[in-house]
């Protein structure tokens, strides 16, 4: 027979470790200074204006 596994424990352990990549992408967000998130905006907006120019008309 394999292993026994304590599911209740397992769940725990799974949602701490998706806990944990949350706040790891809520640091990478949040954890920036005005300028890089002015830096940041300004070339989103560029890309969405060279995006819409390169769209075709029908």
């Amino acid at each position: 027979m394999g292993d026994l596994v304590n599911l209740k424990a397992r769940r725990k352990q799974a949602r701490r470790q998706q806990q944990e990549e949350a706040s790891k992408q809520s640091r990478i967000r949040h954890g920036r200074t005005k300028a890089e998130t002015l830096r940041d905006r300004a070339a989103a907006e560029r890309e969405a204006r060279a995006k819409e120019g390169a769209k075709l008309e029908r």
